[in-house]
């Protein structure tokens, strides 16, 4: 299980801070780099899906009651 033992492998990072500027409100500002890479044997062959994706992200975040 989980790929220990083969070729399925997903990991991230990030980095990241936030801004408050508000009491109950934050900007969210960082990268993120993501990696996965899977493959299984299927009837009708081998199915590999490898990908890495990466890149900035800003989000908001409101603290609510």
């Amino acid at each position: 299980g989980f790929g220990a033992g083969g070729n399925d492998l997903a990991w991230s990072a990030t980095a990241a801070f936030d801004w408050q500027f508000a009491e109950r409100s934050s900007l969210k500002f960082g990268y993120r780099y993501y990696s996965m890479d899977f493959e299984t044997e299927r009837s009708d062959g081998t199915f590999g899906y490898d990908v890495q994706q990466h890149g900035p992200f800003v989000g908001v975040a409101f603290l609510l009651d």
